[in-house]
């Protein structure tokens, strides 16, 4: 079954479940989301594989609530426990056109070709992968929506929702039709413990909370809707609701032009605002904007007003980051670390396009192996290590290249052990072993990690890597078998800078 055929078979099952409101549309296939059964068979034996991959993901994550709800049972609160399940956007398109054997290359603005997944199909699932499906699959995924992750058309933003608590709620399998938003989570907690928020926490004072319990909707299927009003701003799509009318407009984004002849540098001002009567038309399925200009222009004048009031503004046409969470390395030109758990990688030092120099004091037996520092894993990072009594330094570029440098044999005893980074142009640059001080090997890096080693976890390690394996020359997490008294990471030199790629590949990681 193709995703075409998935689809309309979801929309049938939801109307049939009552999820859907009587007499909804399922929206049409864009033509720039390939119609299944023109595919060639072997794209759609790649393409249906990733979704089996998925699918198999949600079957693990369903039996692994299922052992969450048996404890909870087994001690007597699964009746009396809120449980709440929902997704944090719609299905992701980050998968592109092909689909993704290793989706951290696509985090870094490297494009994602059919060549890439084809030879690979029987390893997708496995720990060698880092997979994403087609966005074939995530415009279905959003039955009976358009669009997805990203964007503020309801498939992007319109969510499943699961309210389990026996004790708190009448009914079961019920479905509820209130308009809600995330951000009404919160407080209808609040609201079924009995507690208020107070206006000063620890001795900081709280803003105020935006959301509205919706607690009440739990017994009393058919109460009024506590919010009439809600704006989005993702990525310069914006949207709003109000009263079961919804404007919305996509704005696109570098790294993920689907849409054919669309302008990245279009600016926000032509950007082209659609309006639907989602109280009648849930799925978005009939744009009215030509038929009810004002309505239109009171949508767009009431989303500047809510946006301007909740810190949406300003908007730039450049799209330029949101800065992240201020990190020490910024301010430190010097790290020491001693070997142990990981450490994160926004608190971790960052070498990244600099000038760099990084050193192990350690004890060496002469027969000891192991790693003395490592980030990333196998779809992307760095390692230093020891094997076969030779120091060897490996940069993985996104699992696609591994670029090493291997010093000669080394006596035993009290060494120093280390390697400098020097940048030499764009993504590149000069690698040289360290031996007490003095170069003992050198080799070229042509090409380095551009933003991201990885998703999640693979965090800085001294003394072992945990997670996959930065080099497939070892198994994780190789410890380093002699005495590691400490790492010293020097990045007192200033970096280099490329800012349009990195705003680039920014950009994509959101």
């Amino acid at each position: 079954m193709g995703w075409d055929e998935w689809r309309a078979a979801t929309h049938q099952r939801q109307l049939d479940l009552g999820i859907l409101p009587p007499g909804t549309e399922l929206t049409e296939r864009p033509e720039w989301i390939q119609e299944w059964a023109t595919l060639p068979d072997v794209e759609k034996r790649a393409y249906a594989r990733m979704m089996e991959v998925y699918a198999g993901f949600l079957t693990h994550t369903d039996h692994h609530v299922g052992r969450v709800f048996d404890h909870l049972e087994a001690i007597g609160e699964l009746d009396n426990t809120i449980v709440v399940v929902m997704s944090d956007n719609g299905a992701s398109p980050e998968g592109d056109k092909h689909g993704a054997f290793n989706s951290v290359a696509w985090y870094n603005g490297v494009p994602l070709t059919l060549d890439a997944v084809v030879p690979n199909v029987e390893l997708l699932g496995t720990a060698e992968s880092h997979g994403h499906y087609p966005y074939g699959w995530a415009h279905a995924g959003n039955t009976p929506f358009q669009r997805w992750k990203r964007e503020c058309h309801e498939g992007g933003v319109a969510d499943p929702l699961i309210v389990h608590w026996p004790a708190g709620t009448n009914g079961s399998g019920e479905v509820r039709t209130q308009y809600l938003h995330v951000i009404d989570i919160m407080p209808t907690v609040l609201d079924a413990l009995g507690i208020e928020m107070p206006d000063v926490l620890e001795g900081v004072p709280q803003k105020p909370i935006e959301g509205k319990s919706l607690l009440e909707s739990f017994s009393v299927a058919d109460t009024s809707t506590q919010r009439t009003t809600q704006y989005y701003e993702l990525l310069g799509c914006r949207a709003i609701y109000h009263e079961g009318w919804k404007a919305v407009a996509y704005h696109p984004m570098r790294g993920q032009l689907y849409v054919p002849g669309i302008d990245p540098d279009i600016a926000f001002d032509d950007d082209r605002w659609e309006l639907y009567h989602v109280a009648e038309d849930f799925s978005e399925s009939h744009d009215l904007a030509e038929a009810h200009p004002q309505k239109l222009r009171e949508m767009v004048d009431r989303w500047w007003a809510e946006a301007g009031a909740h810190g949406a503004l300003p908007l730039h046409s450049s799209r330029p980051v949101q800065v992240e969470r201020p990190a020490h390395y910024a301010l430190r030109p010097r790290y020491v670390y001693r070997p142990g758990a990981p450490v994160a990688t926004p608190a971790a030092v960052d070498i990244r396009h600099r000038p760099s120099i990084t050193v192990a004091d350690v004890e060496y037996s002469g027969d000891d192996e192991g790693v003395l520092v490592a980030h990333g894993g196998r779809f992307g990072g760095y390692a230093l290590y020891m094997q076969d009594n030779a120091l060897h330094y490996v940069h993985n570029f996104l699992g696609a290249q591994r670029f090493r440098v291997s010093s000669p044999p080394l006596p035993e005893g009290h060494h120093t052990l280390g390697y400098s980074f020097t940048p030499t142009g764009q993504f590149a640059g000069t690698v040289d072993l360290l031996v007490d001080g003095e170069i003992v090997a050198s080799g070229e890096i042509p090409q380095t990690t551009i933003y991201s080693y990885h998703l999640f976890g693979e965090y800085f390690c001294v003394g072992f890597d945990d997670g996959t394996p930065v080099d497939d020359t070892y198994f994780a997490p190789f410890h380093f078998t002699g005495r590691l008294d400490s790492v010293v990471v020097d990045v007192s030199g200033a970096p280099f800078r490329d800012l349009a790629l990195e705003l680039e590949a920014f950009f994509a990681s959101q």
